[in-house]
């Protein structure tokens, strides 16, 4: 029972790791798309 325990918490962690460095690129990539568009839109000049 322990055995299966920490077993599955292995598999989760990897797994949260893999999600999370697949999602990194895209999450900072939204926020840097929209910290430009609200510096953009907060200009008002064009």
């Amino acid at each position: 029972m322990a055995t299966s325990s920490t077993h599955t918490l292995e598999i989760r962690d990897r797994f949260g790791r893999m999600v999370l460095f697949l999602t990194a690129p895209f999450l900072v990539f939204a926020y840097y798309t929209a910290v430009m568009v609200l510096k953009h839109a907060g200009r008002g000049d064009q």
